[in-house]
């Protein structure tokens, strides 16, 4: 299995883009990884006020997650019993999250009145 991904970050306080407040387009680099054996991903459908925790089929070791809902939510991350807060920004219809970290769960927490719908992705090895 192979992972790329680039993230840039580019940020100014125009809408021209002359007035730059954060570029790391100069630190930017591709990621490119085959050192991973196993993914897992799937559609998710969460009912108003539900909680779901994520699957991740054979891959036991998950290195990394990406989510995409359109409705806020919770994230909860490796049993922790803090939650990362998942927002729509203003106009947007989907909030995304990309992690990079041993990850042992993930469990998410439809906080809206709609269902939540979207999907997840995750990698990394099985158990040795």
């Amino acid at each position: 299995m192979r992972l790329k991904h680039t993230v840039q970050v580019q940020l100014w306080q125009d809408t021209a883009g002359t007035r730059k407040l954060f570029d790391d387009s100069a630190t930017a680099a591709l990621t490119d990884s085959s050192g991973f054996d196993r993914a897992a991903n799937s559609l998710l459908s969460i009912d108003a006020d539900d909680t779901e925790s994520l699957t991740f089929g054979d891959v036991t070791l998950v290195k990394g997650i990406y989510l995409e809902v359109d409705q806020e939510v919770q994230v909860t991350i490796n049993g922790a019993s803090d939650y990362l807060q998942l927002r729509l920004a203003d106009g947007a219809t989907k909030a995304k999250l990309f992690l990079e970290a041993d990850i042992s769960s993930v469990s998410i927490e439809n906080t809206s009145d709609d269902v939540c719908t979207g999907c997840y992705c995750a990698w990394g090895d099985p158990t040795p």
